[in-house]
């Protein structure tokens, strides 16, 4: 199985297009889906999700940032 190494996130919304990334090192080579496999508590429901019509994928107004 391989890990993602790598994350990186922009602002696409902002002009300045500011980001985040995060570069990952892992303490083993070998994992197993095992892993990662979710098991949830006894008392709780699921979530059915659903899909979102096509739209502005940031809708409302421009962001702004708060001047000094």
């Amino acid at each position: 199985m391989n890990l993602p190494c790598k994350l990186v996130m922009v602002d696409a919304a902002d002009a300045g297009l500011p980001g985040y990334a995060a570069e990952f090192s892992w303490g083993t080579t070998q994992s197993t889906d095992d892993v990662f496999r979710f098991t949830p508590q006894e008392n709780v429901d699921r979530v059915e999700l659903s899909e979102i019509a096509d739209s502005d994928p940031v809708p409302g107004p421009p962001l702004t940032r708060p001047t000094k």
